[in-house]
């Protein structure tokens, strides 16, 4: 596999079969979830016999979808200015895109042209990285994720300290009420970019809740993983199958005892009237006759993950293992030069969690 190409997955949405982009570590995530929320919405179609897609052809494609508005629509000239703007900047978003975060709402970003793409498709762009408290919200004010750097870079006042201790608490650029808010804003079935650990990704609100579509490349051969539930801040975000369905619940209505019939070494799976031998096997023959590939172990680009653990949910984050890695390397204590130097790093060089991408 080239490293500008990127596997596709079959999945079911709205009871039809179709084909997402998988995330790979050098995919371009911006692309990637504008890409996969047009296919959901079937504004561009991806044929569901084809393996993979390279990056050409997945600007191409989305380079069509923004002719298909301007031949569709009677717009002004300042709607075919935008336009023109968003298709000469795509190429770029395979390097990364320029967002920089407000505080004051979860649809909050200062304006700049690499978000013009999400304008012109119509497409919302969130995030979830609010204050929680008044001090929090009095000290970001009207800051953008910048200024509130370049402000605790030059200050050691209360404010600057209520600032730094905020992006400590909150690593993974989600809080508890930006969770919550997420879901009040967002209307049931609507489907919107999420902006998260510097990474972007493909969501959709299901029965009041969120949801994540799945594009790891890890899951590619795993067809009952569509979703993660978007439940918690930093804890254990379960997946979904196509129904919004949590697996260990999808597991166990299925027979297979809470684990879709993956365990230790000397389980065996009793179903529709066969025993398969899980050490010798790696299929599981279901009633409609699909065949479900089951691997020993998902390797991502941050972790082995034994296969157990994500079919029943209890993967924890593989989006975020900053917690983890905190306990692993001691004290978070750094000295100040230091901290000084690795924020400002930051803020000019974020790299995406999942991906290589660069966020500016």
């Amino acid at each position: 596999m080239q490293a500008n190409s990127y596997m596709t997955k079959k999945i079911l949405y709205n009871k039809e079969l179709k084909s997402i982009i998988t995330q790979n570590l050098n995919g371009p995530c911006p692309l990637l979830a504008i890409a996969n929320l047009l296919i959901l919405q079937d504004k561009m179609f991806l044929h569901t016999d084809y393996s993979c897609i390279f990056t050409d052809q997945l600007v191409s494609m989305i380079l069509e979808c923004l002719l298909d508005l301007q031949a569709n629509k009677i717009q002004d000239e300042n709607w075919n200015y935008r336009l023109n703007e968003a298709m000469s900047l795509i190429h770029k978003y395979e390097q990364g895109m320029d967002v920089n975060v407000k505080f004051d709402k979860v649809d909050s970003f200062e304006f700049t042209a690499d978000c013009e793409i999400f304008e012109v498709l119509d497409i919302k762009l969130l995030h979830g990285w609010l204050p929680e408290t008044y001090e929090e919200t009095k000290a970001l004010g009207n800051f953008t994720y910048n200024q509130a750097i370049d402000y605790i870079l030059s200050k050691t006042d209360d404010r600057g300290r209520t600032i730094r201790e905020f992006f400590d608490k909150n690593a993974s650029q989600l809080t508890e009420k930006g969770l919550q808010t997420l879901k009040t804003y967002m209307q049931n079935d609507q489907l919107a970019v999420l902006f998260r650990n510097n990474h972007f990704s493909t969501i959709k609100k299901h029965n009041d809740e969120v949801f994540i579509l799945a594009t790891d490349v890890a899951f590619t051969e795993t067809e009952e993983i569509v979703w993660e539930w978007l439940n918690e801040v930093n804890g254990n975000n379960p997946y979904c199958t196509s129904d919004f369905i949590p697996l260990n619940m999808y597991a166990s209505s299925m027979g297979f005892g809470g684990n879709l019939g993956v365990s230790g070494i000397n389980d065996k799976i009793a179903y529709n009237d066969q025993i398969l031998d899980t050490n010798n096997q790696e299929k599981v023959e279901f009633k409609n006759q699909n065949e479900v590939k089951v691997p020993k172990s998902i390797e991502t680009d941050q972790k082995v993950v034994p296969v157990e653990n994500v079919l029943t949910g209890n993967l924890g984050s593989l989006n975020n293992l900053e917690e983890e890695k905190k306990v692993e390397n001691g004290s978070v204590e750094v000295k100040k030069a230091k901290e000084k130097d690795e924020v400002e790093k930051s803020k000019k060089n974020k790299k995406c969690k999942k991906c290589s991408c660069t966020v500016y």
